[in-house]
């Protein structure tokens, strides 16, 4: 916490806001990536399932 405080005060308070803006989207599209890569996984399955069944 000591470093986190002793960053903000040396760069600014508009930087550490806008670093921690950044962390936190680069973060939230890392989850949006995961889940829609989970769901072409399972579009995937489910299309591989019903191709095998078809023949």
């Amino acid at each position: 916490m000591d470093q986190l405080m002793s960053m903000i005060s040396n760069v600014g308070l508009p930087t550490a806001y806008s670093a921690f803006l950044l962390y936190y989207t680069v973060r939230e599209i890392k989850k949006s990536l995961d889940r829609n890569t989970e769901a072409i996984n399972k579009l995937r399955e489910d299309m591989y399932k019903l191709f095998v069944r078809k023949e």
